[in-house]
């Protein structure tokens, strides 16, 4: 392939890997200002916005392959320490990414389906266990890949990493459905506390859903590059090529994250969209919507007030 092609897919890759860096800033800072969010849900959607940040550290095997005069990613047996080193950091970050989101939805559906237990210390222990357990498989996972893994067994890991993408996406849908489900029947039953609850679960499950269905679609597409390099005899630009698309669509899609959250979340929008505090007008208050997001009138009609009043009198 020609170098001028080569040049320019480096440039591309170099933008693309400096704007999901910023855009992984840009999550984390989210998160951690988010108002309506339960400290468990903080913090693993902050090991999801740290994890995606060290994706970036590939940025830095670029300059280690320019460094050797090439265009293209180096092959195993031209790669240096300090080449390994970034990419061991990068998958590291990529598994850990899939396992805190699959945290986050069974914590949720935890929060759900489960609201005493939820709430119990024993679940703050399995929080910290599941953080370090996180940390360890990641780990495992990478250290794995770059140098324990034969061909078949790296195919075996990188496919039960997909499948945790889907599995937390199962168990997300699950846990929105019975936000839903429960929230409606609970209606003059459960306590305020309890129905907030059940709000603020289906409130970051309908905000997460489209981002892990997202991670569950790029995750796959970025791995067919790396399975047809592991099961084909690939010469180094064709090798170059398959790192080339592996990389840049997982960069592509942490450059979508923030914004399909800022999309799905209004107190998420607000946030981002609020220059100055605006005191409640009518306007503001005629804005408030119920769960299902149906807007309430905050000023009733005078044929609202009767119906209101009728209903009281039964």
């Amino acid at each position: 392939m020609p170098s001028i092609i080569w040049s320019t897919l480096t440039v591309f890759e170099s933008i693309l890997v400096f704007h999901s860096f910023t855009c992984s800033l840009f999550l984390l800072y989210l998160i951690w200002n988010a108002k309506r969010l339960h400290p468990y849900c903080r913090v693993y959607l902050l090991m999801v916005g740290l994890s995606m940040t060290l994706f970036a550290s590939y940025g830095f095997s670029i300059f280690e392959y320019l460094n050797s005069s090439k265009y293209y990613a180096l092959t195993p047996e031209f790669a240096t320490l300090r080449s390994k080193t970034w990419e061991f950091i990068h998958e590291f970050g990529v598994c850990l990414q899939s396992l805190s989101m699959l945290l986050f939805s069974m914590e949720r559906y935890s929060a759900i389906r489960y609201p005493d237990f939820h709430a119990s210390t024993t679940f703050v222990v399995l929080i910290y266990v599941s953080i370090v357990s996180a940390v360890f498989l990641a780990l495992s996972f990478s250290v794995g890949v770059h140098i324990f893994f034969a061909d078949g067994q790296l195919i075996l890991a990188t496919s039960l990493m997909s499948l945790s993408d889907y599995l937390g996406l199962i168990i997300l849908i699950f846990a929105w459905r019975s936000s839903i489900r429960n929230y409606r029947l609970s209606t003059g039953k459960a306590s305020l506390k309890r129905r907030y609850q059940m709000s603020e679960v289906y409130a970051w499950t309908s905000t997460l859903l489209p981002a892990v269905a997202g991670a569950s679609i790029f995750k796959v597409l970025s791995m067919i590059p790396i399975w047809i390099w592991l099961l084909s005899n690939l010469t180094d630009w064709e090798y170059g090529l398959a790192n080339f698309l592996y990389n840049n669509i997982l960069n592509a899609y942490v450059c979508l994250f923030p914004w399909v959250l800022i999309s799905r979340n209004r107190s998420l929008k607000k946030q981002i969209l609020a220059k100055k505090r605006i005191s409640p007008d009518g306007d503001t208050m005629k804005s408030v919507r119920t769960l299902e997001g149906k807007h309430i009138s905050m000023r009733p009609s005078q044929a609202e007030y009767f119906d209101a009043l009728k209903d009281s009198w039964k």
